[in-house]
């Protein structure tokens, strides 16, 4: 799912939720949401072995800005425009 934004801030979302059977236990994917950030997670875990450590090599660590609901399996979160940056 795509979403975009407008109004004083204009951006854009994007989002992801499994399809069920029924609207009753369908996920929620709160679009224009409150934003978190948070490191990118694969099915609400945290990819083992991720870790920050203190020292002069660089760490890489890949992050989502958005709104992530484990929960009830939905997530989600704003997308980069490269051409902003």
């Amino acid at each position: 799912m795509d979403v975009e934004i407008k109004g004083p801030l204009a951006y854009q979302q994007y989002g992801g939720g499994e399809l069920k059977g029924s609207p009753h236990t369908a996920p929620i994917a709160h679009f224009h949401g409150p934003l978190t950030i948070g490191p990118r997670t694969f099915d609400g875990k945290v990819p083992a072995g991720l870790a920050l450590v203190t020292g002069d090599q660089p760490t890489e660590l890949e992050v989502h800005v958005g709104t992530m609901d484990a929960k009830h399996g939905c997530w989600v979160a704003v997308a980069l425009l490269l051409s902003s940056l």
